[in-house]
């Protein structure tokens, strides 16, 4: 949800070209500080998940948003990691090596039937980048147009 620092963020936003949805993402992405996936993104902002991925293809051709793909290991039994997340390489093998304890144990007293399916997937996340780029090329479009048309 966008906060009322958020609301005014977006308003400003719009003053200077982004759309609502676009400047919704960018706040979301910014307070959060780190990677999040679409989804977690288009909850918190409060957007159509239809349009979140345009949303944000928007913003990385504006140079407002960064992509990158990493690495999801899972589970049969919900244990997962993602690379950047802040868990360490030795956190994510002990939680693998309970998934495969826990695994064992249901196979052995009739639990569960099968071993936890491990595998690895790729996903995208994003991360909001600075402003400053952005903005520095829209003054240059307004010194430009000052120029051409002798505008003072």
């Amino acid at each position: 949800m966008v906060s009322m620092n958020g609301k005014d963020f977006v308003e400003d936003m719009r003053k200077i070209g982004l759309s609502e949805y676009d400047a919704k993402v960018y706040w979301i992405l910014k307070i959060n500080g780190g990677w999040l996936k679409a989804l977690q993104i288009s909850n918190s902002a409060e957007i159509p998940q239809s349009k979140i991925y345009d949303t944000l293809q928007r913003l990385m051709f504006k140079g407002l948003v960064k992509e990158s793909n990493t690495i999801v290991t899972t589970s049969g039994y919900g244990m997962g990691w993602i690379s950047g997340s802040g868990c360490t390489l030795k956190q994510f093998l002990e939680m693998q090596r309970k998934a495969k304890k826990l695994g064992y144990f249901l196979k052995r007293f009739g639990g569960h039937k099968r071993q936890p399916n491990i595998g690895r997937a790729n996903i995208k996340i994003y991360k909001a980048l600075k402003l400053d780029k952005f903005l520095n090329k829209k003054l240059d479009v307004i010194e430009k147009v000052k120029g051409k048309y002798g505008i003072l």
